[in-house]
């Protein structure tokens, strides 16, 4: 299984010191391969060093000094430039006197021109007169011709229904079958079969305790001794054929229970065809009946209904006639209810024709109000453009007064914002960089976790060996009897009971738990023996 103990962590405090060290070490060569002496046509720059002592540290340290030299025509230049600098300062300076003078005068709001409004604009005519006593809303009605009494058609014949055969004698049909005298639906479950199982171990048991009596005679006089090795081997082999031939029994038990299944549900099967063939036959005969009474009803109605068509075409007849002449009249009192409406479109033609003038003139009056708005709008207009144009002139005023009062300040800045003295561009250097100090909280934090890995590694173990025991607690009593187990590997101790806790396979399927004969020798009230002979274990009591 290997070595059980974690291998030691790594010096992480060690490896940091010795990673910051190179960091120094690195950073040194850096700055001496970036600070080259350096020579231009402009002028030439140098670098000196020296051993300085760090004031916060009290460690030494290397100071350097950057020294920039300008070629002689270059450095007569740059004195000339900052000459002439000195000379634009100097005559800026002679300005403050007229600065002060400027800006002690008061700034003067009387002649300026004043401020002009547009003012209020005139009243909107916004009322007309009323024109709507004067309309004609109404047109007298004409006489109209609505109705006449011509005679009514024949809305009916008398019907033939009490002649009719409306209904035939139903015969008695059979709805449903008697099966109260078949025999009764058979069922199979576990019970069932566990009975059948029960059963057949209950007849086997009294031959494998003969023959395991007959082995333990047979072996005392072969002279084996109770408890040696060789008789109990041969206990063993012999129980575990007899623990095959239970096994077995269990699936003869399965297909038996199967066989007494299939046999019931035929008799039931068979003794349901016949009920079903006797009523068929019986409804046959119903139905034979039926038929040849409605073939007889048909008959009757036929005859009626012979009868009735003689009727309806007499009242048709008469209808026909009465028709022809509602026709006439209908044309007379169509050409009274023409002449009528002629003379309604007259009268509403006249109505229209007076409305349409009283509407001419109240359009009239409103063109007449829209002019005078127009004309009052205009004004207003021409008023805030005469306003505008005077503040226009009074803003003017007001910016011309403030150039007046700041034309020396801004000389004065123009001299001192001129041409600036440039030093020449030399080449660039790589600044120096920073070396990485020991990562001793990162180097505590990894010997830290290396610790706690291995205190995590060793508390799943024990998890994982609980966690098949967990996981069977709520099923109660379980097979666990070591001759139904296969590839049995010991992977704990029970922290209560002191028993092994295994992993194997039974029944095909990989599990974990203990081995009932352990659990018996020291607890044997969660032991209890099946009716097929093997032990089964309470492990929601052990796991608990």
């Amino acid at each position: 299984m290997g070595s059980k103990r974690t291998p030691p962590p790594p010096d992480y405090t060690g490896a940091a010191n010795a990673q910051a060290q190179a960091s120094r070490e690195n950073l040194n060569t850096q700055n001496f391969a970036n600070r080259p002496n350096i020579n231009t046509p402009f002028g030439s720059e140098s670098w000196t060093t020296r051993a300085v002592t760090d004031p916060a540290t009290g460690q030494q340290v290397t100071e350097w000094t950057q020294n920039t030299s300008l070629d002689p025509r270059l450095q007569n230049a740059l004195d000339s430039q900052i000459g002439i600098q000195q000379g634009r300062s100097d005559l800026a300076n002679a300005f403050m006197g007229r600065v002060q003078g400027e800006y002690q005068q008061p700034f003067d709001w009387n002649s300026l021109p004043s401020l002009t409004s547009a003012g209020t604009p005139g009243q909107l005519q916004t009322g007309i007169a009323d024109y709507t006593p004067g309309l004609q809303t109404g047109v007298g009605q004409r006489g109209v011709v609505s109705g006449f009494n011509f005679g009514g058609p024949q809305m009916g014949v008398s019907p033939m229904v009490r002649g009719l055969a409306t209904n035939t004698g139903t015969e008695q049909v059979q709805r449903g079958l008697a099966t109260g005298d078949n025999p009764a639906l058979p069922q199979i479950d576990n019970t069932f079969r566990d009975r059948v199982a029960t059963d057949l171990m209950s007849a086997m048991l009294p031959a494998q305790q003969i023959a395991q009596q007959s082995l333990e005679t047979d072996l005392s006089n072969r002279g084996f001794k109770v408890g040696t090795r060789g008789y109990q081997r041969a206990l063993d082999d012999l129980g575990g054929r007899q623990a095959a031939e239970r096994f077995n029994a269990l699936g003869q038990a399965g297909q038996e229970a199967q066989r007494l299944f299939g046999m019931q549900m035929g008799a039931r099967q068979q003794a349901f065809n016949e009920d079903v063939s006797g009523g068929q036959f019986a409804n046959q005969a119903a139905n034979q009946a039926f038929g040849q009474g409605l073939a007889a009803n048909q008959f009757r109605n036929q005859a009626v209904g012979q009868a009735f068509n003689q009727a309806l075409g007499a009242g048709q007849f008469g209808n026909q006639a009465q028709n022809q002449l509602y026709g006439q009249m209908m044309g007379q009192a169509d050409l009274a209810n023409r002449a009528g409406q002629q003379a309604f479109s007259q009268d509403l033609a006249a109505g229209q024709f007076g409305n349409q003038a009283m509407n001419q003139a109240q359009n009239l009056d409103i063109n007449r109000m829209q002019a005078m708005n127009q004309a009052q709008q205009q004004q207003f207009g021409q008023n805030m453009q005469y306003a505008n144009m005077m503040n226009q002139l009074r803003q003017q005023a007001i910016a011309e007064q403030q150039q007046r009062r700041g034309m020396s300040l801004n000389e004065m800045n123009a001299l001192l914002t001129g041409q600036q003295v440039g030093m020449p561009q030399m080449p660039r250097f790589n600044a120096s960089g920073v070396a990485e100090t020991p990562q001793l909280l990162n180097a505590a934090n990894m010997q830290y976790q290396a610790g706690m890995d291995a205190f995590n590694a060793q508390q799943q173990g024990m998890a994982n060996t609980m966690g098949g025991l967990s996981s069977l607690a709520s099923t109660a009593f379980m097979f666990s009897d070591r001759r139904l187990k296969r590839r049995v590997k010991r992977v704990g101790t029970h922290a209560d009971l002191g028993v092994g806790i295994y992993e194997y396979e039974m029944a095909g399927f990989a599990q974990r738990g203990v081995i009932a004969q352990e659990v018996a020798a020291v607890r044997p009230d969660l032991v209890k023996r099946h009716a097929s002979g093997y032990l089964m274990v309470d492990y929601g009591r052990v796991a608990a």
